[in-house]
């Protein structure tokens, strides 16, 4: 096995010194990647259909990498739907923006009959050639409701984050495209190229700190700095097991109950600065950070966001000052300084 520290992931360390991080949150449920993304804008994969099909089993989960149903680039017999709600209907809803933009959503081309098609691959840092895209990597493709099956850009930047063709669905570009055009959604989830995801086998955690960093420090240079929330999240464990035993997940909670250890980093002005956050959270904190901001009702009546912990102890809304941007070095994760014009990386003390 083979483990990645400070020295060789630095960003991280650096971010969780600046900002605030958690050492206790947990996954929703035991689960796949494909599960894991589901879970963190759904809270769970139960409600899976077809119910009896190689890779759903148990309550009806998702235990496997099903590939959506509703995503022109899914292959194979054994795709899958979900049927119940995710957090974009509930914003949907209560008429706040948002939008999930997908590294490589953009089709290279469409065939006759109007499918999507897909070929384009970038290097990761291991000199592979790998796809941009996969469907198991944007969760709401599994939702009729939230689906984009053709990959239909929107009708104009206007449109990103509302209702329209796209259905809330866009390729990457479209989110700096947006930012520049003072158009970006209330909420929104990115997810880097395939190269970039950190999955063994396609990527790794140094291509993932590539993406993370040039990420943060695009926005924190934006207008919008000031009033974002930042929060790194994983859809699972990928492998890299952890030592802390996962804690018991309450009674009638929908489910397999709670899995492994899971970093965590919020960044934001107005984050604790290098603060650890102790009590016990996982991936639907998030989720139920977002029905608390924006005053939504839970996604039902026993999904995990009922149940989980508030994020809220991580930020300090009361205090005069606010974190600085934290700009680093997308290679080796560094701070940088400008010093006569050039920007040079020093470690961090």
């Amino acid at each position: 096995m083979g483990y990645y520290d400070g020295n060789t992931v630095t960003a991280l360390w650096n971010y969780a010194q600046h900002y605030a991080m958690a050492d206790h949150l947990f996954a929703t449920d035991y689960s796949s990647s494909a599960g894991g993304l589901i879970d963190l804008i759904a809270g769970t994969t139960q409600g899976v259909r077809p119910r009896v099909l190689p890779g759903v089993s148990f309550k009806d989960l998702l235990l496997e990498n099903n590939p959506p149903q509703f995503d022109d680039a899914s292959r194979g017999k054994f795709k899958v739907w979900v049927d119940r709600t995710n957090i974009g209907q509930l914003l949907s809803k209560h008429d706040v923006s948002w939008g999930f933009f997908a590294g490589g959503f953009t089709p290279s081309g469409y065939s006759q009959s109007g499918t999507a098609l897909f070929d384009k691959r970038s290097l990761n840092s291991q000199g592979s050639l790998v796809g941009d895209y996969e469907p198991t990597s944007d969760p709401f493709q599994y939702f009729k409701g939230t689906a984009n099956p053709h990959h239909l850009a929107p009708d104009s930047l206007d449109r990103i984050g509302l209702s329209g063709r796209a259905n809330h669905q866009y390729d990457l570009r479209l989110l700096w495209k947006a930012l520049a055009a003072g158009k970006l959604p209330a909420v929104s989830f990115v997810s880097p190229v395939v190269g970039q995801n950190g999955h063994v086998g396609r990527s790794s955690p140094r291509d993932e700190q590539k993406f993370i960093v040039a990420t943060v420090n695009r926005l924190m240079r934006s207008s919008v700095w000031p009033s974002t929330a930042i929060m790194l999240v994983w859809s699972n464990s990928n492998g890299w097991y952890d030592h802390v035993t996962p804690p018991k997940a309450p009674k009638g909670m929908d489910g397999t109950g709670y899995g492994p250890r899971l970093p965590f980093v919020v960044i934001s002005p107005w984050a604790r600065s290098n603060f650890v956050e102790h009590s016990m959270l996982d991936q639907s904190s998030v989720l139920r950070f977002i029905e608390y901001n924006w005053g939504l009702s839970y996604l039902g009546k026993q999904t995990p966001d009922r149940y989980a912990h508030s994020l809220r102890g991580m930020f300090d809304f009361h205090s005069q000052r606010v974190q600085k941007p934290l700009l680093l070095d997308p290679n080796t994760g560094l701070v940088r300084t400008t010093t006569k014009g050039r920007d040079l990386a020093q470690q961090k003390t």
